[in-house]
């Protein structure tokens, strides 16, 4: 019905707008959204390979679909309900992160602010290692190994574009070695491990 554009603060890059439709009382609004670190297009062409029609339905059952083929890889055994669920409900929170920020075409914004194209198409974001280390990273390597060789490709990709990964990314990068997962910075590892190593003598 209309789109009124906002004022932009000084510090926000994006325009704003709020939209009004002429929708009546029993009609719905679908709405649909492409996501990308690179540009504009990268956004459509993601949209267009992921959610190609409007049908809300079928979106929500291959989510469904999705989350159910995850979930059931593990099996509890406990004779607590509560247990259960809060079990069940710490490994969907794991699943939730970290995200693939490459576009359909493989391209991301890297950590140098530069567009770069991942080797397997996937890279990975929100890492959160000295959260997540101990026990999430682990957990992924033996319900979900595929993801893993991404992980670690990822963190070392993040290296070799200039910034910091220290040793609480090292389980990860040891339990890709052996589980022969293949990486791709190996050099950068090399190179990580002992910038890390180097930075927590500095601290002692």
């Amino acid at each position: 019905k209309s789109v009124e554009e906002l004022p932009v603060e000084e510090c926000v890059h994006a325009p704003k707008y709020v939209l009004s439709f002429d929708l009546k009382p029993d009609d719905s609004l679908l709405v649909k959204c492409g996501l990308s670190t690179t540009d504009a297009e990268g956004a459509k062409r993601n949209l267009e390979k992921e959610i190609p029609g409007w049908d809300f339905d079928a979106v929500r059952l291959a989510a469904r679909s999705k989350w159910n083929e995850i979930l059931s890889r593990v099996t509890v055994k406990d004779s607590d309900p509560d247990a259960t669920t809060q079990f069940m409900t710490s490994v969907y929170h794991m699943f939730l992160a970290p995200t693939d920020i490459a576009d359909v075409d493989g391209r991301y914004r890297g950590a140098d602010g530069k567009i770069a194209v991942a080797p397997t198409g996937r890279y990975y974001s929100e890492l959160s290692l000295w959260d997540t280390f101990r026990g999430a990273h682990p957990f992924y390597t033996i319900a979900s190994p595929e993801l893993v060789p991404d992980f670690v490709n990822s963190m070392l990709a993040h290296f070799v574009q200039g910034c910091f990964i220290d040793f609480a990314s090292f389980t990860d990068v040891f339990d890709s070695f052996v589980w022969s997962a293949q990486i791709f910075f190996v050099e950068g590892s090399r190179s990580a491990f002992a910038y890390a190593c180097d930075g927590y003598e500095r601290q002692q």
